[in-house]
């Protein structure tokens, strides 16, 4: 919780808007079933600022080449305001904006209060990491439920300065030697190269190759490792961008990918809209566990070959369509 020390008034205010309202602090629990197609791991990759029109064979071959082997979002979208803490926090909680109330868009120490998937998978007895190339993200981490994070070589309260190549030499050497259920991993390039050169860009453009080839290191690792058979890569992205910015609401920068690999994981386009906030509950779904308490996300039913067609009542719950959320 945000505490009193080292806080300027803007961040205990801050603290004090998260609580606007009933205040419920979400707490987590276990599916008392596991779904099928469950995975032993599951590897969430946030590419900051990737636009989805950005991911072509000339640019992306690894993204672009696992894509077509996906079920993947025709439209997948982000929440309003398009900010980069504000979506990470929709990305990890399953709750949309209006929900978790979070409009601060810089670092502040503190935790936040709503439960995310890290929650869930510790209360479920298993582990979980987190590679992050931006501070800001310090908020939705803490060590007393994560089992490892990286965060870069600098100080929390200091400016960026972590690289693809940091996060990666941190997965490459940690994850392989240890049984992390659920691994989140950020990159930072395309985002940082359209604040200063413009989306689209030439610019633009390295920094999604540079991030291309970070997944498809990560790919690389998770092979080498023996571990490709019982693990899923989920990718998406908090923001797309247009001109200089993603802090408004136009198309560019509303839209995200998302798409799901991996066993049991149909190769497909998901022809209705994906949310943002889809991605936790999704996540959550694959590992055989779920948020307790409502969150404004759903499981991505479609992903699942066998469920994608049936109607049983098992499926349903397992989909997100019955009360498992509750």
């Amino acid at each position: 919780m945000i505490g009193t020390t080292r806080h300027s008034v803007a961040q205990l205010v801050v603290g004090a808007l998260l609580c606007i309202g009933a205040c419920s602090w979400w707490t987590a629990q276990a599916l008392p079933n596991t779904p099928p197609n469950s995975a032993r791991y599951v590897v969430l990759i946030s590419i900051d600022g990737l636009r989805p029109d950005a991911i072509t064979e000339l640019v992306a071959p690894n993204i672009h080449k696992l894509r077509s082997m996906a079920a993947r979002a025709r439209l997948a979208t982000t929440i309003r305001p398009s900010m980069t803490l504000p979506a990470h926090v929709s990305m990890l909680t399953g709750l949309d904006y209006p929900r978790h109330g979070v409009s601060f868009n810089q670092y502040v120490s503190g935790h936040i209060q709503h439960a995310t998937v890290f929650d869930v998978v510790k209360a479920a007895g298993k582990k979980s990491a987190a590679f992050v190339a931006k501070n800001k993200l310090s908020f939705l981490l803490t060590s007393e439920v994560i089992d490892y994070i990286y965060r870069g070589p600098g100080l929390l309260e200091a400016l960026d300065s972590t690289t693809a190549a940091d996060v990666l030499n941190a997965f490459v050497d940690n994850w392989p030697v240890n049984e992390f259920a659920f691994t989140f991993v950020h990159i930072k390039e395309p985002d940082t190269a359209g604040h200063a050169h413009q989306w689209m860009s030439e610019q633009y453009l390295k920094g999604v190759r540079i991030a291309d080839d970070a997944m498809g290191t990560i790919v690389d690792t998770i092979e080498s490792s023996g571990r490709m058979d019982s693990s899923i890569i989920m990718i998406t992205a908090d923001h797309g961008g247009k001109g200089y910015t993603h802090e408004h609401e136009v198309e560019e920068s509303m839209r995200i990918p998302w798409l799901v690999y991996g066993p049991g994981i149909e190769p497909k386009t998901i022809d209705r809209t994906v949310h943002l906030y889809d991605t936790a509950p999704t996540a959550l779904q694959l590992l055989g566990l779920g948020f307790k308490g409502e969150v404004d996300g759903s499981p991505i039913c479609e992903i699942w070959s066998k469920l994608a067609t049936s109607g049983a009542s098992e499926h349903k719950l397992y989909c997100g369509l019955g009360d498992a959320r509750k």
